[in-house]
């Protein structure tokens, strides 16, 4: 795989390197792969099935209690809870914003699913000609000889797709396909990658039932939360009235100091927040500070605070070090957010 840095460089590592620095952020995929970047895949399914990137599960009952109580005062939906905003988002962004939370990262640029897309784009455009069969090849003849199909169809009219379907998988039968010669090994590049949103769509599936995605409902002029069982159901019906929320944006506001799961997420924010107050002054905060201020700030293990430090965005991860005076004290740190 070939990388660019911010500063422009170009550089072909080993892929273990490559593909710590495009997770890290620390580099990108150039557009123009000579070859495809299978080992990239392998990342992006492991992304696709990451739930805890959602934020922790509000299932128990006792969990999903406070967040109602907190979310719906007198049976209006809050936008405001213990001093913070909520992010209510529109059913509309759900795809986006769920492939951005999954893919993006650590130092959140260009999410990874984006970069390939891109690049899986760009080799089609480079190529003009364009070949016309009917019926449709089979995934195993396009593999064969190296055609990629690129013609939207349009969509038998009693399909109804899920939210990941692809126009061009359900052409009209009395339509040709269209069809780009990009060569065999981009061609299983292709199909492997698009499985990646059926992992995408159990993770979505699972985050619902167990509340890592909180979906708010107006029902009868009251607004309450949906019911974890019936959520994917009721935000798939595409109501205008429907609007959703990561767990992982609540863990602030609705910390249990018994949840290792919920302390280690809520250490993970505090050094995400602490990163982005810093970057306009560009400076940066020690890992052992943060790590040392995380355990100070809510009791936690040191090995807890190091994980939340690990699966953080911060933008000094994986970056190398630098001089003395670009790091903030650890006495600034501790005041820094609360």
């Amino acid at each position: 795989m070939i990388l660019i840095r911010p500063d422009g460089a170009h550089e072909e590592p080993e892929d273990d390197v490559a593909l710590v620095l495009i997770k890290t952020g620390s580099a990108e995929l150039v557009l123009d792969q000579p070859s495809p970047p299978f080992a990239i895949i392998k990342l992006i399914e492991d992304l696709a099935g990451n739930i805890d990137r959602l934020g922790p599960s509000r299932t128990a009952p006792d969990k999903l209690n406070k967040v109602q109580e907190g979310l719906f005062k007198g049976q209006i939906k809050q936008n405001l809870v213990a001093g913070r905003t909520v992010s209510w988002r529109p059913r509309a962004k759900l795809e986006q914003e769920l492939l951005d939370r999954l893919f993006r990262t650590n130092d959140g640029t260009k999410n990874v699913y984006a970069q390939v897309e891109e690049i899986w784009k760009h080799r089609l455009d480079a190529i003009n000609h364009t070949e016309v069969h009917q019926p449709a090849l089979s995934e195993e003849e396009r593999a064969a000889r190296g055609l990629a199909e690129v013609r939207q169809g349009r969509l038998p009219k009693a399909y109804k797709p899920n939210a990941w379907s692809r126009r061009s998988e359900f052409p009209d039968p009395g339509e040709p396909w269209q069809y780009k010669n990009v060569g065999p090994e981009w061609v299983r590049f292709q199909l492997r990658f698009r499985k990646v949103l059926e992992i995408v769509e159990d993770t979505k599936r699972s985050a619902f039932k167990q509340s890592r995605i909180l979906v708010s409902e107006l029902h009868n002029g009251i607004e309450r939360l949906v019911e974890p069982e019936r959520a994917f159901e009721a935000l798939n019906k595409r109501s205008r009235k429907l609007e959703f929320v990561f767990s992982a944006d609540l863990s602030l506001m609705f910390n249990d100091h018994r949840d290792k799961g919920a302390l280690i997420t809520n250490a993970r924010l505090w050094m995400e927040r602490v990163s982005e107050a810093l970057e306009k002054e560009d400076k940066l905060a020690r890992t052992d500070d943060m790590v040392a201020v995380a355990v100070e700030r809510s009791g936690m293990s040191k090995t807890a605070a190091g994980k939340a430090y690990v699966g953080s965005n911060v933008r000094n991860r994986g970056a190398k070090r630098k001089s003395g005076e670009t790091y903030i004290s650890i006495e600034r740190l501790r005041g820094l957010i609360p």
